[in-house]
């Protein structure tokens, strides 16, 4: 083998690995190369970077002569892509002021099982937002690119960026900030963000890479639900160091400033120092400080508002086990809907035997927005990142309590077990078997409650035998979740007359009454123009988007005339109208349509409908039929003359006198004499 191969991080030749340990450019390869007898020629591997789709090996061959040949080469080795389930998570206000601050969080996160080095996302913006700015405001995952090294790309209608470094396990926070629009838009706030794997990825769930949330400008209400959940290690050495990793989280739908944090370190650690980051818009009270005694009120927390907490000391020299304890308590005023969530505790046993090392991670994603007694799917992934085993460790997850009929299931590969595949009710589940590389996948679905909001976080902890050695990708979530009105009912209907008929058109303003026995309804003479009205309504208590109404008319038509822009395909006999983007609620109608056509002479039907992307209460009152007959007109027969009775009578009598006369005359004539 002539030279290190390019696309590696190392080779191993007869047993002996050579590493790259500055770039392809620094090696430990010898630089005169490494010779193998002609018997272990089968005795060569490699480990491709990630993403590498081939390894060229250089090589040269020498007979036992010592002559080096003349027909020296390469051996291409191919590699199949990387797999790599990339999922995002996006966090944002249900409801804010008009003209106020809005804040999104954009939790962009690699489930593994390869890196995803260069993955991007891209933010599309709903239209109204000014100011918008963009930061990468926390990385976790040993590995991951620091957020000095995420480039972000900011437009008034998006945020895009890359993540050169992005491990398995690893996990990204971009928050946006923007004011929302000063008067109340015409529809909700919908943003949607996107990840896409890079070249030479393949994502095996390509269903977790979007993530949307709609927010209406209002007033929000005076409601909060506060959080806290605790990370940090079920084992620690003699004298080690621990580190707790806490969140707070506002998951809303109101505000949450002037909330207290509290965490009470056991007085055995010492050296206590912590740190307080913020996100979401929130403001942490002091950057950092130092003791066992952490008392915080927050000033400004508002919804999808997080704070996280490091905390760190010294174990005590003598075996124990450390319990702390964190709680968060709202303010006087304002409503928790789910107090079960403000507390969070970690036991840490201290220990003479030194514990093994497994990097394990969580990850989850749900919906941000959900109907009325909607159905409820949150996934949960954890992830051993190595390189110890970290068999019975355990995944947690206390579900709110506004979320009923929860059940969920769970599923484990390269060398993981579940322990249990089903159960409900809250997740206490403890993995048998959690080998280096192994994944458990966990699926859990509820029933919403009928409004408000809700919010849920998992956390996967090492067994006491094993530490974490970075516990800032522990935690899963936080997944905020807002229950939206019932959506939209859109309905049409849809009638014809000919559009000769009397009363088909207006004199001084006014509808003129239809002639129906000369324009019978849906009945038209061959030939005969016929106009078609359309009326689209919402009848449902929520707006809906991007709503387009249709007529299809019988194949055949000729003449077609639309209304209101309206387009006619002749292919399939339909006219559309262009999309309408916002249609409110509770409106009838919403917009009267006509078209003027001449049917076939057959007749025919003619359906209207209507369509969005919204969700709607149902689909079966979209459309709507009428039946087109086309009818020879036959001409009615002449009446009959008539008469008075005293004319009748007249004429009789009139006709009787001339027959009486007649016959007189004829008896009464003098006879003629003849002389002789």
């Amino acid at each position: 083998i002539t030279a290190f191969p390019a696309n590696v991080t190392s080779i191993t030749i007869g047993g002996v690995t050579y590493t790259a340990t500055g770039g392809n450019g620094t090696t430990t390869f010898p630089a005169g190369g490494v010779t193998i007898p002609a018997a272990n020629i089968g005795s060569v591997s490699v480990d491709p970077i990630d993403g590498a789709t081939t390894v060229a090996i250089a090589f040269s061959v020498t007979d036992n002569a010592g002559i080096v040949s003349g027909n020296n080469g390469s051996a291409t080795l191919p590699f199949g892509p990387g797999v790599a389930d990339l999922a995002v998570q996006k966090n944002g206000p249900a409801a804010v002021q008009a003209g106020s601050a809005i804040t999104y969080t954009l939790t962009l996160i690699n489930n593994g099982l390869s890196a995803a080095d260069g993955a991007s996302f891209s933010d599309s913006l709903p239209v109204g937002l000014t100011g918008v700015s963009a930061s990468c405001t926390g990385t976790a995952g040993s590995g991951t690119s620091a957020c000095a090294a995420i480039p972000l790309t900011v437009t008034g209608s998006s945020v895009t960026g890359s993540i050169p470094r992005f491990p398995s396990g690893g996990s990204v926070v971009i928050t946006v900030r923007a004011t929302a629009p000063a008067t109340n838009p015409a529809g909700p706030l919908v943003n949607t963000v996107t990840i896409t794997p890079p070249p030479g990825i393949v994502d095996p769930v390509p269903s977790n890479n979007t993530s949307t949330v709609t927010t209406n400008v209002g007033t929000p209400p005076t409601e909060a639900d506060i959080a806290v959940i605790k990370t940090g290690p079920a084992a620690i050495s003699l004298l080690g160091t621990v580190s707790y990793v806490i969140d707070v989280v506002n998951g809303g739908p109101g505000a949450a400033n002037g909330s207290v944090f509290t965490d009470t370190v056991p007085a055995a650690l010492t050296g206590v120092t912590w740190t307080c980051t913020a996100s979401g818009q929130a403001v942490c009270p002091a950057a950092s400080g130092t003791g066992n005694s952490i008392t915080q009120t927050i000033a400004t927390m508002p919804m999808n508002g997080r704070l996280r907490y490091v905390v760190t000391g010294t174990a005590p020299a003598a075996a124990t086990t450390l319990v702390n304890t964190a709680t968060v308590a709202l303010p006087p005023g304002i409503t928790d809907p789910n107090p079960n969530n403000n507390t969070s505790t970690v036991n840490t046993v201290v220990t003479a035997t030194p514990p093994t090392t497994a990097n394990l991670s969580m990850s989850k994603v749900g919906p941000a927005t959900v109907l009325p007694s909607g159905a409820v799917r949150y996934t949960l992934v954890a992830t051993n990142n190595g390189p110890a085993n970290a068999d019975g460790a355990t995944v947690t997850d206390t579900f709110p309590s506004a979320l009923t009929g929860v059940i969920w299931t769970c599923t484990a590969s390269t060398g993981a077990s579940c322990g249990a595949a089903t159960g409900a009710g809250n997740l206490n589940l403890t993995l048998p078997s959690f080998a280096a590389g192994g994944q458990v996948t966990i699926t859990v679905t509820g029933t919403a409650p009928t409004s408000g909001t809700f919010q849920n976080s998992a956390r996967v902890t090492t067994p006491p035998t094993v530490t974490d050695p970075d516990p800032t990708d522990n935690i899963g979530g936080p997944v905020i979740t807002t229950v939206l009105l019932a959506p939209a009912d859109l309905v049409t209907t849809v009638i014809i007359a000919p559009a000769n008929c009397p009363g088909n058109a207006s004199v001084n303003g006014v509808k003129q009454a239809v002639d129906r026995q000369k324009c019978p309804p849906g009945s038209v003479a061959p030939g005969q123009p016929i106009t078609a009205t359309v009326v689209m309504s919402n009848v449902g208590p929520s707006p809906a988007g991007n709503v387009v109404v249709t007529l299809q008319l019988p194949p055949g038509s000729t003449n077609v005339v639309p209304s209101n822009g309206g387009v006619f395909n002749p292919a399939n006999s339909t006219v559309s109208w262009p999309a309408i983007a916002f249609v409110p609620a509770n409106t009838t109608p919403v917009v009267t349509y006509s078209v003027t056509f001449v049917p076939p002479a057959t007749g025919g039907t003619i359906r209207s409908d209507v369509t969005t992307p919204d969700t709607e209460v149902t689909l079966s009152n979209n459309p709507a039929v009428a039946t087109i007959s086309v009818t020879a007109v036959v001409p009615p027969a002449e009446p009959i003359p008539t008469a008075p009775w005293w004319a009748i009578a007249l004429l009789l009598a009139a006709l009787a006198g001339r027959s009486l006369r007649g016959h007189s005359s004829g008896q009464s004539r003098p006879r003629q004499r003849h002389a002789l």
